[in-house]
């Protein structure tokens, strides 16, 4: 069963791509920035910038690696992919709330890294103070994690043998 899901996702995400947006009558429709087309909507090249910084540690080194060819291209495939999810997503109205969004930030910055609800007393705000970037980050990353579990991962199950095989 796991072989026929790693199949099937590559197969499900290639059908909902487009590289060459057209209208149909061989007229570029996308924007100039546009590096793809999911369903009509263009995904830009700024929008892969910003993710791109987004997932890039801070003061990280920004020399030209001999694998950064690579390293940009699967860092296109991850953005790529989640773009489609989240977008399939809200079509199939996964959303996801503002608390969840404040829990989520508000686990990150614990100094033990342990996730769990505040103490009744705690006088924490309701919102974290993070970057505006941050939250919308988690809000994608929660989505991203939802739509997975709900829709790819929940008919999904693995036999041991399976997972020895492989």
């Amino acid at each position: 069963m796991f072989l026929a899901a790693r199949a099937i996702l590559p197969a499900f995400l290639l059908v909902l791509v487009s590289c060459h947006p057209s209208n149909g009558s061989g007229e570029t429709t996308a924007s100039p920035d546009a590096i793809a087309e999911i369903e009509g909507h263009a995904v830009t090249l700024s929008a892969f910038n910003a993710y791109v910084a987004a997932v890039t540690p801070v003061g990280a080194d920004e020399t030209a690696e001999p694998d950064q060819a690579e390293l940009m291209s699967r860092l296109l495939d991850r953005f790529i992919d989640e773009e489609l999810i989240v977008r399939r997503a809200a079509e199939e109205g996964i959303s996801i709330t503002e608390r969840e969004v404040n829990e989520s930030l508000r686990d990150l910055q614990r100094p033990d890294g342990v996730a769990g609800d505040k103490p009744a007393d705690s006088h924490e705000p309701e919102e974290p103070s993070m970057p505006p970037n941050a939250r919308e980050r988690a809000r994608r990353a929660l989505t991203v994690r939802r739509f997975r579990q709900e829709k790819i991962l929940k008919d999904l199950s693995v036999e041991p043998g399976e997972i020895a095989g492989w």
